[in-house]
């Protein structure tokens, strides 16, 4: 018989000490403390993981339960396991690796599968994360469909119509602690912007998460020595490093005309998703052989954009491509900020796809690294 949860116990062993704030194992507890002892909270979520509205379940909730991997021959501590049977008579084994500031490890999720699947072939290992890079990771062991984001629990739990207290104050503990989704781009929120000061806050807060979440593999690493979110010459956005702006790529959200000097796609529908290539003046007498491959690259940029500027036509002096579409042509009618993301995500890599996988444009810029 499973004792009664007591979440002061459970927490009690993962209390700050010396130095130490076991993050990960304090969150397991406080979610498993919520399946255990709210029903309509742990249906919710294993209707989500089984991926079908459970009538009514039975389970038992178990935290680093002790499992022995007969492939390795030593025991495995999975966060969480799920174990029981639904009302239709479908019984299930979820077994749960949890993340929040480690990083995922995907050796990790395979071994667990291969040993859990072993014992049970219809066991299912799911992985739920903080961030879209973990998430990632994950599913190219897992598959997409056993892979979560601590948001997808916090969306979960916040559409059920009655929540317990207790339920309502880990939803803000989720949200305090930035596993929550962000708030969602809005149409409003984009026209307003261009008539007044708006939610450039927002907007940087989405710039972080495409940076930190998302891969940007596609931009050669020979080129970039590092990439960060900032809020700077009109835009909310990346900014791709490179030594002494030969050159300088940004891309992200385009919220401020005055700097480039090259107005919104469409004023009526707000702001922009844009990438911009910068190069220092004093280096653009280089530049012949990068203006020829830009311009053969136009063609396919404007395939997958709303408009494309070259030098000739850009007034401000440091620029030498800038690309644009209106953001909500991006988005379109999707209100959740993580499909959002992945959308603003796919349209960025498209362009970076165009202009950097057939290694055209670096061999052109070679001619800007040889300058001083």
């Amino acid at each position: 018989m499973q004792a009664l949860p007591n979440l002061f116990k459970s927490l009690f062993e993962f209390r700050p000490r010396d130095g130490l704030t076991p993050a990960e194992n304090f969150l397991t507890e406080a979610f498993a403390y919520i399946l255990k002892t709210d029903h309509a909270a742990r249906k919710q979520w294993i209707s989500r993981l089984l991926g079908d509205n459970v009538v009514d379940v039975e389970c038992t909730i178990s935290t680093r339960p002790g499992e022995y991997d007969w492939n390795g021959l030593t025991t495995i501590f999975p966060d969480m396991l799920l174990k029981g049977n639904c009302s239709e008579n479908k019984q299930f084994a979820i077994y749960c690796e949890h993340k929040w500031d480690a990083p995922c490890d995907p050796s990790q999720l395979e071994k667990y599968k291969n040993s859990f699947q072993k014992k049970d072939p219809n066991a299912k290992v799911i992985f739920i994360g903080s961030n879209y890079l973990q998430k990632h990771l994950a599913s190219k062991c897992l598959g997409g469909e056993c892979c979560f984001l601590w948001e997808d629990v916090y969306y979960e739990f916040k559409k059920l119509h009655s929540k317990s207290n207790l339920l309502e104050e880990f939803l803000v503990f989720l949200k305090d602690h930035g596993l929550s989704p962000c708030e969602p781009i809005s149409i409003e929120q984009m026209q307003e912007y261009v008539r007044s000061s708006g939610f450039s806050k927002s907007l940087l807060r989405l710039a972080n998460k495409l940076n930190t979440d998302f891969s940007w593999i596609v931009v050669p690493g020979q080129l970039v020595r590092e990439t960060s979110a900032n809020d700077e010459y009109g835009f909310a956005g990346i900014v791709c490093h490179c030594n002494q702006w030969k050159p300088r790529i940004t891309f992200g959200f385009y919220y401020n005309t005055e700097y480039c000097k090259i107005d919104f796609v469409d004023r009526q529908k707000g702001i922009d998703l844009a990438l911009c290539i910068d190069i220092d003046p004093k280096f653009q007498q280089n530049c012949a052989p990068i203006l020829e491959v830009l311009r053969a690259k136009c063609a396919a940029l404007k395939n997958k954009s709303d408009r494309v500027f070259l030098e000739d036509e850009i007034e401000h002096k440091y620029s030498v491509l800038f690309i644009q579409s209106t953001l909500a042509n991006v988005i379109g009618d999707e209100k959740r900020e993580p499909r959002q993301l992945e959308l603003l995500h796919k349209c960025l890599t498209n362009w970076l796809e165009i202009l950097f996988t057939d290694n055209s444009l670096i061999t052109a810029l070679q001619s800007l690294w040889k300058t001083r």
